[in-house]
């Protein structure tokens, strides 16, 4: 399966696992509750939706990289103990609780939450001594004497022997303890993640052709070559910096993300022509900004060969790509803000309305600060959270400065205004978008060949942020296209 497939598949383990009756109690018995073992190659993702689905099912998070781990980390320490026994005090040695555990148990009661997974990784890479404990742990779900606690369920990952000599193989009557999901890259997968998180247009049209180069891994130890997801998000980040920095980009700078030569070349060689391309039809774009770069880009199309052609479409996908995240940004903001401020005007309703608002601003940052460290909220949702609550800030600081510390109508009056200047930001967005997207479907459909069309077409699609956008605006042209392209499959 790919990472994809295998992030439902959790998703859909944990709702059976924490299914609870009337009485609170889970339906799922804990006894065969298998862990979750995901087996795959390294920088496939496998961290991550962990992480994403943590946040996404509201339960806690507990991780822990077991190749930096002792058996008395794991198992806890042994100290010595008096125990009485048919009238003889005898000394026995006892374990304190696993150092995992207690991190189990802080998350509990910081976060309040009484669920969550404890995710294990390189699970198959422990030390011969912490060996015979992790068994334990995956077949008994106990560290030493102390089980896990009820409602947490464990996920392991680890990454087959073929990528890494450490690796051990479990046996027959381990893995019939385990739900084991072995996972392969699939770069149809990971392009849908990539356009979410607006990885670098150029990374995203080059593996539109060479999806053989999207994963690689060869080669012994110590002269291995790789290629991996984690590499070309990585990349991705490093092209952006370079771009905004002006650095040059060579095969040298290039290579320590994308391992294998050849592939690291090629990328170099078409991330030239991107820039190229994209330099180009800046620089002949007219006075009017978008409408002006989509006239450039079209007299570059009729000249273009087929990859020149693709590459046009990746810069405007790129660009729309921005623009699109601005979007759902801003959407998650106004969302946010409106919820806050519901909460903001019930509890504004005393005399001394400035100072309680400042506390609950500081509850809020707290609150936000746990949910960040037990991995309860993406890392978009906390740059929200935390755009927020600059901007409320920012309010209260202007009322303070205008003397209506005390004055309640005034600070509900300022945090309104401040929600509708971002709703009058967001329509001037809309329009702006809505016209963008026509221009960019009608370059597509007039310029670009039927292959490059279907592609373009399918990327856009493939954007989570396009589709949020498209389902609540509407496109004519895009619907247009989209009716065009089918009767050119059928």
């Amino acid at each position: 399966m790919n990472i994809r497939q295998a992030k439902e598949t959790i998703k859909n383990t944990i709702r059976s696992y924490l299914e609870k009756d009337a009485d609170g109690k889970y339906l799922f018995p804990v006894t065969q509750q298998r862990p979750l073992l995901l087996m795959g190659p390294p920088g496939i993702g496998k961290t991550a939706v962990v992480e994403q689905l943590a946040s996404e099912c509201g339960i806690g998070l507990v991780s822990y990289n077991m190749t930096h781990h002792t058996r008395q980390s794991a198992v806890g320490l042994p100290h010595l103990a008096e125990r009485e026994y048919d009238g003889r005090i005898i000394t026995v040695t006892e374990y304190t609780v696993s150092e995992i555990i207690v991190s189990v148990l802080d998350c509990m009661r910081d976060t309040g939450l009484r669920d969550g997974i404890l995710f294990i990784d390189e699970i198959n890479c422990v030390s011969e001594t912490l060996a015979p404990a992790m068994l334990q742990f995956l077949q008994k779900k106990m560290f030493g004497p102390f089980r896990i606690p009820e409602g947490w369920i464990i996920v392991a990952a680890g990454n087959p022997r073929v990528f890494n000599r450490s690796a051990r193989d479990y046996d027959t009557a381990v893995l019939d303890r385990l739900r084991k999901l072995d996972i392969e890259p699939d770069p149809d997968a990971w392009m849908a993640y990539a356009m979410k998180e607006s990885v670098h247009g150029a990374v995203l049209s080059y593996l539109t052709f060479h999806r053989d180069h999207f994963f690689l891994v060869r080669g012994e130890e110590g002269s291995a070559e790789y290629v991996t997801a984690r590499g070309w998000q990585d990349l991705s980040t490093l092209l952006l910096s370079c771009e905004r920095l002006q650095i040059e980009v060579n095969e040298d700078l290039i290579f320590p993300y994308l391992s294998v030569r050849h592939i690291a070349e090629s990328f170099a060689a078409f991330y030239r022509l991107y820039r190229k391309c994209f330099t180009d039809s800046r620089e002949a774009q007219s006075p009017c900004a978008f409408s002006g770069w989509i006239s450039a880009l079209a007299a570059m199309a009729g000249k273009a060969d087929r990859p020149e052609q693709h590459i046009l479409a990746g810069l405007l996908l790129d660009a729309l790509g921005s623009d699109l995240a601005l979007y759902r940004t801003k959407l998650d903001l106004i969302n946010l803000a409106e919820n806050r401020l519901k909460k903001m005007e019930r509890e504004l309703q005393n005399p001394e309305s400035a100072p309680h608002a400042e506390m609950l601003l500081e509850e809020w940052k707290k609150t936000l600060e746990i949910r960040k460290q037990y991995y309860l909220i993406s890392t978009t949702d906390s740059d929200t959270e935390e755009k927020l609550l600059r901007e409320l800030r920012g309010c209260l600081q202007q009322v303070r400065e205008e003397h209506l510390t005390t004055d309640t109508a005034a600070i509900i009056s300022r945090l309104q205004a401040q929600q509708a200047d971002r709703r009058k930001n967001m329509d001037a967005l809309c329009i702006r978008l809505q016209k963008q997207m026509e221009e960019s479907l009608l370059f597509a459909e007039e310029h670009l060949q039927k292959e490059e069309q279907q592609a373009f077409l399918m990327q856009l699609t493939a954007n989570e942020n396009a589709v949020l956008f498209l389902s609540s605006q509407g496109c004519d042209a895009y619907f247009s296209l989209s009716r065009k392209i089918m009767e050119i499959i059928k």
